[in-house]
């Protein structure tokens, strides 16, 4: 089931649209679905959003409120039951995507500032993610991708231009946080396996952090500061299990690299 709209305002008239959209569509020939919710609300001109549902007890939400020039672009995509989405764009042009595969997943997005970009893909059952990107950032970029169950990812970019962020999970029960506020800033996340823990709080300018964990119940933390570091870590690649690892970084033009296998 797909509900696409462009522009103007789409106010209650505009979510009973979505709905019977959604109904119509649900004829001869079609797979069942049963109980989703669609709701789009669009504010100014040049916006667009779809949304496309698939089986039960769905939810899916898309607000764009005040885009400004050029107009915002937001997409849902959900297959399965239970799963619940929701997009919210303040400001200008912004672009967002959800897709989630399976049950009981929820996605959230929710961008403020200036051209900013979010993508979430989860496929399993019971993950989360949590995108947020705050009135105070322009062009920056986080995305999110998790295959498996009971994973949790989260992205909080409050401060700042041109900062990326990048989470990768495979397995179960993985938990990954990215905190970022300066400018320039890179952030990666990579987790295989099951109940890994990963941490990166970035602030200043032109720090770059890495984190990849393989196998079981590995920890990661990386604290940046002020500008020109350089983190990464790398824990698990061998059937490593348990391994604890931290890099604190506060002055300037430093190098770090920790490996446990």
């Amino acid at each position: 089931m797909k509900t696409t709209h462009r522009g103007g305002h789409l106010g209650s008239l505009g979510i009973a649209t979505a709905l019977g959209t959604l109904m119509a569509l649900a004829g001869p020939g079609m797979v069942q679905a049963d109980d989703n919710e669609a709701f789009i609300t669009q504010t100014s001109s040049g916006n667009q959003a779809t949304q496309t549902q698939t089986g039960d007890d769905n939810r899916a939400r898309i607000r764009q409120l005040s885009p400004g020039a050029g107009g915002h672009i937001a997409t849902q995509i959900q297959a399965g039951e239970d799963n619940d989405a929701e997009i919210k764009q303040v400001g200008s042009s912004h672009e967002a995507s959800q897709s989630q595969t399976g049950d009981d997943n929820d996605a959230s997005i929710d961008q403020g500032g200036l051209n900013n970009f979010a993508m979430q893909v989860q496929s399993g059952d019971k993950n989360e993610a949590t995108i947020n990107q705050t009135s105070s950032t322009t062009d920056n970029t986080a995305t999110q991708t998790q295959s498996g169950d009971d994973n949790d990812a989260t992205i909080s970019q409050s401060v700042g231009t041109t900062n990326s962020a990048t989470q990768t999970q495979t397995g179960n029960d993985n938990f990954a946080d990215i905190d970022q506020a300066g400018s320039n800033l890179t952030a990666t996340q990579i987790q295989t396996g099951n109940d890994h823990k990963a941490l990166i709080n970035q602030s200043g300018t032109n720090n770059t952090a890495s984190q990849t964990q393989s196998t079981a119940n590995n920890e990661a933390e990386i604290h940046q500061f002020n500008q020109n570091n350089t983190a990464t870590q790398t824990q698990g690649n061998l059937g490593g299990t348990g391994n604890f690892a931290s890099i604190t970084q506060t002055g300037s033009n430093n190098i770090a690299t920790q490996t446990q296998n």
